[in-house]
């Protein structure tokens, strides 16, 4: 029923997503940056997001190889699971670009980011063997982009990176928001002003935004794509960008989080149209019209994209996009239109629509016959047991994931042409050179191609003996028994090794925060860490400048502090990061209590105090104010 309604409302609006091949291919967003050929170098594609490469798949596809990746770590917790106030039975979650890894394809590379262990992956396409890795100071939420010999990527330690497609060397990297220091963000130390939008790079420029709470500071960013040197730079008013951005001929528009869309001038980033929708991250845009959405109840919302007027709103959650057809997809319904059919018929239905005089009857019996043939637009439609996942197209091929397999479906006419199993449920794909590769929810990244299987055994880091419980650490035990709780964040400053990390992980909850001045006992401990499956969900590290002695941490958040480093850094530097009074920090073989502040208050009761004064007599607070946390209150 839903499909129905649907592709009826697709009838009312023929003009909703027509274009031609050539238009498509003329078009400056498919042109630049975009998939028409053998390469996925970006998510769904292309920069406008369509989910669509020209270049057909091998019809026998087996399973090559498989990595198994870290699982995904989303930002954002699941919705409510409903509303008494919008009688929704059901709510839909809107921001969910990082519930997924996305995959990305360049010649003979698979690049995909990682939300867990703060990092970008690149393994080589034929056997899915290692290349190189870059980790960053916070999580990679958000698909890479690939053009020529160049990656590009944010994360949420708020930097734009660009490092070379051969082997990960650093090219450049630009910090999008003020710097400042890390905070609880999502479960995770963080930017304030963390990338928590997609890079779109169009015509030599890498467009990007950083921020996610107006009164902080929320910015928009043009770079150099060569040289990451800042075009223009804007503090945007009201806005929470998130969701990977898409192009027009003029410009930028930016899926807003749970708000609704925006756009931006390309040559100076003046502010454009709002879009009034449903709210949501998910965006497409062809021949200049607007898909965004998926509300709280899967619901699309289609605009023109110059003007931002409001089209139709139609049921769905993804939406796949090829020269002549649409795809519309919902949990368990499937339906294709053909857009080629529905632009005649709508010109002509104009045309007639508009004449005066004789031959009235004929017309109006035209108009009739019209109507109908709309309605047979809808190529196929048809339901499915399971709920569909994700669909991308190759070709004349639509591939949809399911839960435990990828369905092969001809476009033209919907029917079922192969199945490819799969060992978890199928989130993500991409299809180039030959190849589809898929991500599974659990992390595992799938290479599926023509010819004979690789190896069985799937590629996966190698272990180490650095975190032993032979070195298990008894100061540390006693550490966690005087905090009277194990949960919370420690950091550790210059440890030689990695045994206090390991008992403390073994005896607590706590999150571990490791820092230091050496990059190669950063990228040791990075390694060891990773290597038992702790990296991320348990413990990060961090480079420290010596200059100036000063952790680049929130005030007052870390329940534990421990400084390990041989010459001993600053009391007063590793105070400033400990909690007040409860937290406990370690130089040496001393151990003592966060200091103690004066004109602290408190806040017991829902008015403060049993009194209810609303009054917590803190004699701290002052206008000044900055963020914190937030999230939740910690790990």
């Amino acid at each position: 029923m839903l499909v129905r309604v649907a592709v009826s409302r697709f009838a009312q609006h023929s003009y909703l997503l027509h274009t031609s091949a050539a238009a498509i291919l003329a078009t400056s967003w498919f042109a630049s940056g975009s998939s028409v050929g053998e390469d996925w170098p970006t998510y769904r594609g292309n920069s406008g997001r369509t989910s669509h490469a020209a270049a057909a798949l091998p019809k026998t596809l087996r399973l090559r190889w498989s990595h198994d990746a870290a699982p995904p770590a989303p930002a954002w917790p699941a919705p409510a699971r409903k509303s008494y106030w919008q009688k929704l039975a059901k709510i839909e979650p809107r921001v969910v670009d990082d519930q997924a890894t996305h995959p990305v394809l360049s010649g003979d590379r698979v690049l995909f980011g990682s939300s867990r262990q703060d990092e970008v992956v690149c393994l080589a396409a034929h056997d899915g063997r290692l290349l190189w890795r870059i980790v960053c100071d916070g999580p990679v939420r958000y698909a890479p982009v690939v053009s020529g010999d160049r990656v590009y990527f944010g994360s949420d330690d708020g930097f734009v990176r660009c490092v070379t497609l051969k082997d990960g060397a650093r090219v450049w990297r630009q910090r999008i928001g003020p710097a400042a220091d890390m905070i609880p963000g999502n479960g995770r130390l963080i930017s304030p002003y963390p990338v928590r939008t997609g890079i779109l790079l169009e015509d030599g420029v890498v467009y990007a935004c950083a921020g996610l709470f107006p009164m902080q500071g929320v910015f928009a960013a043009a770079l150099d794509a060569k040289t990451g040197e800042q075009l223009w730079h804007h503090r945007l008013s009201g806005k929470s960008p998130q969701g990977y951005p898409l192009a027009t001929a003029e410009s930028v528009i930016f899926p807003n989080g749970r708000a609704n869309p925006f756009s931006l001038r390309k040559r100076d980033g003046a502010n454009g149209r709002s879009y009034a929708g449903v709210g949501g991250t998910f965006a497409v845009i062809s021949d200049q019209q607007l898909i965004a959405g998926r509300g709280n109840d899967n619901t699309l919302a289609t605009f023109n994209a110059d003007s931002a007027a409001r089209v139709v709103n139609f049921p769905g959650k993804d939406l796949v996009v090829t020269p002549s057809l649409s795809v519309i997809i919902q949990d368990h319904a499937i339906a294709a239109i053909d857009r080629h059919k529905l632009a005649r018929l709508r010109k002509e239905q104009a045309t007639l629509a508009g004449q005066k005089g004789p031959g009235a009857a004929g017309r109006k019996k035209r108009l009739a016959a019209i109507a109908t043939e709309i309605e047979g637009c809808a190529l196929w439609q048809y339901q499915t047991k399971d709920p569909v996942l994700c669909g991308i197209a190759a070709g004349d091929t639509l591939y949809l994931g399911f839960s435990d397999r990828i369905e092969r479906r001809s476009l033209s006419k919907g029917k079922r042409l192969s199945r490819l199993r799969a060992p978890d449920a199928v989130v993500s794909m991409a299809a180039g050179d030959g190849q589809l590769v898929a991500t599974t929810r659990g992390g595992q990244v799938l290479c599926y191609g023509a010819g004979q299987a690789a190896r069985a055994e799937k590629t996966q880091p190698a272990a180490s003996a650095t975190l032993s419980g032979k070195n298990e650490k008894a100061s540390a035990v006693a550490w966690v028994q005087q905090l009277g709780s194990r949960r919370g964040y420690a950091v550790l400053v210059e440890p030689p090794d990695l045994a206090v990390a390991s008992s403390l992980l073994a005896h607590s909850e706590l999150h571990l925060l490791i820092g230091h001045t050496s990059p190669a006992a950063v990228r040791d401990f990075r390694r060891s860490l990773r290597a038992h499956g702790v990296y991320g969900s348990r413990a990060t590290v961090h480079q420290l400048q010596p200059e100036g002695q000063r952790l680049p941490y929130v005030s007052d958040f870390a329940n534990l502090v421990v400084d390990q480093s041989e010459a001993g850094w600053p009391a007063a530097a590793l105070d400033r990061v400990t909690k007040p009074t409860r937290g406990l920090l370690v130089r040496g073989a001393q151990s003592q209590r966060g200091s103690t502040q004066a004109d602290v208050g408190s806040w017991t009761h829902q008015y403060a105090n049993p009194g209810n004064t609303a009054d917590s007599q803190d004699g701290r607070i002052t206008s000044d104010l900055t963020l914190q946390w937030f999230g939740g209150p910690g790990p």
